[in-house]
Protein backbone atom coordinates (compact mmCIF):
# COMPACT_ATOMS: atom_id res chain seq x y z
CA UNK A 1 0.00 0.00 0.00
CA UNK A 2 1.50 3.30 -1.04
CA UNK A 3 0.77 6.80 0.18
CA UNK A 4 -2.29 7.45 -1.98
CA UNK A 5 -4.23 4.38 -0.82
CA UNK A 6 -3.68 1.89 -3.64
CA UNK A 7 -1.62 -1.25 -3.78
CA UNK A 8 1.70 -0.94 -5.61
CA UNK A 9 2.17 -0.95 -9.37
CA UNK A 10 4.36 -4.03 -8.97
CA UNK A 11 1.54 -5.89 -7.19
CA UNK A 12 -0.97 -5.01 -9.90
CA UNK A 13 1.36 -6.01 -12.73
CA UNK A 14 2.17 -9.29 -10.95
CA UNK A 15 -1.55 -9.98 -10.60
CA UNK A 16 -2.05 -9.31 -14.31
CA UNK A 17 0.70 -11.81 -15.16
CA UNK A 18 -0.61 -14.52 -12.84
CA UNK A 19 -4.36 -14.24 -13.39
CA UNK A 20 -7.00 -13.44 -15.95
CA UNK A 21 -8.44 -10.49 -14.03
CA UNK A 22 -7.25 -8.27 -11.20
CA UNK A 23 -9.59 -6.63 -8.71
CA UNK A 24 -8.07 -3.79 -6.74
CA UNK A 25 -9.54 -1.26 -4.34
CA UNK A 26 -8.67 2.30 -5.25
CA UNK A 27 -9.14 3.86 -1.85
CA UNK A 28 -12.10 5.68 -0.39
CA UNK A 29 -14.19 8.09 -2.42
CA UNK A 30 -14.16 9.05 -6.08
CA UNK A 31 -12.62 12.42 -5.22
CA UNK A 32 -9.64 10.81 -3.50
CA UNK A 33 -9.17 7.13 -4.23
CA UNK A 34 -10.43 6.76 -7.79
CA UNK A 35 -8.93 10.01 -8.99
CA UNK A 36 -5.52 9.19 -7.56
CA UNK A 37 -5.74 5.64 -8.88
CA UNK A 38 -6.41 6.88 -12.41
CA UNK A 39 -4.19 9.98 -12.37
CA UNK A 40 -1.18 8.53 -10.56
CA UNK A 41 -1.08 4.75 -10.59
CA UNK A 42 -2.53 4.05 -14.03
CA UNK A 43 -0.56 6.84 -15.70
CA UNK A 44 2.83 5.98 -14.21
CA UNK A 45 2.26 2.23 -14.27
CA UNK A 46 1.04 2.18 -17.88
CA UNK A 47 -2.11 0.38 -16.72
CA UNK A 48 -5.39 0.63 -18.63
CA UNK A 49 -8.47 -0.57 -16.70
CA UNK A 50 -11.17 -2.28 -18.78
CA UNK A 51 -13.87 -1.78 -16.15
CA UNK A 52 -14.37 0.53 -13.19
CA UNK A 53 -17.05 -0.02 -10.55
CA UNK A 54 -18.31 2.92 -8.53
CA UNK A 55 -20.36 2.20 -5.41
CA UNK A 56 -22.67 5.06 -4.42
CA UNK A 57 -25.74 5.38 -2.23
CA UNK A 58 -29.00 6.86 -3.47
CA UNK A 59 -28.69 9.54 -0.82
CA UNK A 60 -25.29 10.60 -2.13
CA UNK A 61 -26.55 10.68 -5.71
CA UNK A 62 -29.50 12.85 -4.68
CA UNK A 63 -27.28 15.22 -2.70
CA UNK A 64 -24.70 15.65 -5.46
CA UNK A 65 -26.62 14.94 -8.63
CA UNK A 66 -29.97 16.59 -8.12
Amino acid sequence: NIAHGCNSIVATKLGLKLGDIVVTEAGFGADLGAEKFLDIKCRYGDIFPDTIVIVATLRALKMHGG
